[in-house]
């Protein structure tokens, strides 16, 4: 079966000579199918960092601690002394005795020997060193749900592009979108909109929102788009950011620089702990040769149990189809993509073990937004005021 990247006779796209100021032609894009039509209308846009990533080649010999695939791993209560991992998301394997240990977040102490036993099977060699660059891109969904129209997400992304905050920083990024969308009237920017050639993208619903549309469907559409323009793989990086979600890019550069260590088959970063997935959406990163194997495998994924269609795919999920994040998840698992902890990279109100415990089960939980907050990314601020107050309150700027 051929892979997203394979389908280029499928793609318009107009190629600019590179310049020391990368510059792209910029306009109302429409795609149908895989097809991309850049509307004739367009102005130049220059990006403020180089846009091609620096890859240093000579790594010293030492490995990476990977977290085995869910599915390798103990569950509940079994006896995790044989696989020496927890199929919850930051669980760790303390030995009881010679024969027991168990998945807790802490040893229970008392008679236990509190031995870490970890899965060293699971380690993977650095094979070259990254830099910390980044390609990002945001998802504006209009149309999200059964009545149900985006009032706010567009308006922060304008503003977010007016200040040049947020993803606009990165070395290189992209706005995608089901509908057209103007980012910026001034520099004449347009979103870079998917068609629904299939007419999935209000077929199916989360069964959690059962009036909200699943989001998977538009963002197989996007990743096809990423594939063909291969702007992502340039970068070491490719890094998703929900519209509500303060993200700041230099932040994420500092906290990846110390873990750019690639692997054969990179990785990804889990973010929320204490769950079955623990990868959640709204800071979704993903290293160079890991976003690759995504590619090359995510039309083999489209075949698995995402749609919770069969007796069968719902036995091995009870909570409804998959969002993007969950078929993101366990298709780079299926593919040997490693999987590393990055709990502390993002904050968010949609991880409950982000909440205080007497908010554990709000799930319209907001974090509050410290000044002395220091990680790249808090989630969700859901109206322009609210973004801004927080984005002003990590940066010390003023947005009018």
């Amino acid at each position: 079966m051929a892979s997203f990247s394979d389908c280029e006779s499928n793609l318009e796209l107009i190629q600019e000579p590179r310049r020391n100021s990368w510059k792209r032609k910029v306009g109302a894009a429409v795609a149908t199918g895989a097809v991309l039509l850049l509307a004739p209308a367009a102005v130049h846009f220059s990006r403020q960092s180089p846009q091609t990533a620096s890859l240093v080649d000579a790594v010293g010999e030492y490995n990476i601690e990977l977290v085995p695939p869910r599915d390798d791993c103990a569950t509940g209560m079994q006896n995790c002394i044989s696989a020496k991992c927890c199929a919850t998301s930051g669980m760790k394997c303390f030995r009881k005795d010679a024969g027991f240990a168990q998945c807790k977040k802490k040893c229970p102490g008392g008679g236990w020997s509190c031995y870490e036993e970890k899965p060293t099977w699971a380690e993977k060699p650095a094979v070259k060193n990254l830099d910390a660059s980044l390609f990002c891109f945001t998802v504006y969904q209009q149309h999200r749900g059964d009545n149900l129209e985006n009032k706010h997400d567009l308006a922060i992304l304008q503003k977010a592009f007016q200040y040049q905050e947020s993803i606009f920083t990165c070395n290189d990024w992209e706005v995608f979108s089901d509908v057209p969308a103007q980012i910026s009237v001034e520099r004449g920017y347009w979103s870079t909109v998917v068609s629904d050639p299939a007419g999935l993208f209000k077929s199916l619903h989360r069964k959690d929102k059962p009036d909200h549309f699943l989001n998977t469907p538009l963002f197989i559409q996007v990743w096809k788009a990423l594939a063909q323009q291969k702007r992502a793989t340039r970068q070491s990086f490719t890094v998703k950011v929900d519209p509500v979600t303060v993200f700041l890019p230099q932040r994420l550069r500092a906290y990846l620089a110390p873990k750019t260590g690639e692997t054969d088959n990179g990785f990804y970063f889990q973010n929320c702990e204490s769950v079955q997935q623990g990868f959640f959406g709204n800071l979704e990163i993903v290293s160079k040769s890991a976003m690759k194997i995504f590619f090359e495998r995510a039309d083999e994924c489209t075949a698995s149990c995402w749609k919770e269609d069969s007796e069968g795919c719902k036995k091995k999920w009870k909570f409804g189809p998959w969002g993007e994040d969950l078929f993101m998840q366990n298709c780079m698992d299926k593919h040997g993509v490693g999987k590393r902890d990055g709990f502390d990279s993002t904050l968010s109100g949609t991880c409950p073990e982000s909440r205080p415990k007497e908010q554990r089960r709000n799930a319209s939980y907001v974090p509050p937004c410290p000044s002395s907050y220091s990680g790249p990314a808090i989630h969700p601020f859901r109206t322009p005021e609210a973004y801004f107050t927080c984005l002003g309150a990590l940066t010390g700027k003023i947005y009018a």
